[in-house]
């Protein structure tokens, strides 16, 4: 148990701690929200070039966490992005995941989105709803299984996700997968690092569960 001991009295665990998890919320809702705008506009508009616009969204697949992070370093380092004052905060590294995890959000949501006929919002608009109440009362809850379903894996992706966050850290912004490394690489601690890792196993296994959990259940009721 000492190991556990060090690593939660190192200084600095618990504002990685705080950072992962915002950054793991930010990263994960930004994600979902995004990709429901895209696949909205995908598979329900008529607007010319959204099937491009699908094809850009998964192309973020194919490239590695790591050009990605020097891209956002070269982005954000040149004006007008410099004056922003996201560089070396925990908002760039949230912008620099969700570029990461739309491809697959994207393909969740717009199988969710087929599945759902076009007569059900159809029937809302000769009820008189606007388009908002449409798809918050008659889309989104039809979809919601999916929705958390696609939340809860960018997340748990988020939580474990090192190239991106550890190209991208500054003092503010580390997370626990920053600290691991810091643990093994420039502490040379790796029991220290190895209780790390159980750790966020642990976290990571209850997460999973109680989401899987939630989505059982909301598809029960539903």
């Amino acid at each position: 148990m000492n190991n556990y001991r060090l690593v939660l009295n190192s200084p600095g665990v618990f504002r990685a701690a705080w950072n992962t998890v915002l950054i793991t919320v930010v990263t994960a809702t930004a994600t979902v929200a995004l990709s429901f705008c895209i696949s909205w506009l995908v598979v329900r508009s008529r607007i010319k070039g959204r099937f491009a616009l699908d094809t850009l969204t998964f192309a973020s697949h194919a490239v590695p966490g790591i050009v990605v992070a020097l891209s956002f370093i070269l982005l954000y380092l040149q004006p007008p992005f410099r004056y922003l004052g996201i560089y070396g905060t925990v908002w760039i590294v949230s912008l620099a995941l969700v570029t990461q995890y739309v491809a697959f959000a994207s393909r969740t949501t717009n199988a969710a989105i087929t599945q759902i006929h076009k007569e059900l919002e159809e029937a809302g608009e000769a009820s008189g709803a606007s388009r908002f109440r449409i798809l918050w009362q008659i889309t989104l809850p039809l979809i919601r299984p999916a929705f958390v379903s696609a939340w809860i894996w960018v997340a748990a992706h988020a939580v474990r996700s090192f190239s991106i966050p550890l190209l991208l850290s500054s003092r503010e912004n580390r997370t626990m997968a920053v600290m691991l490394w810091q643990f093994w690489d420039e502490d040379a601690n790796q029991a220290a690092a190895a209780a790390l890792g159980v750790l966020l196993i642990l976290f990571l296994t209850i997460f999973t569960f109680s989401g899987r959990a939630l989505i059982s259940r909301g598809i029960q009721q539903s």
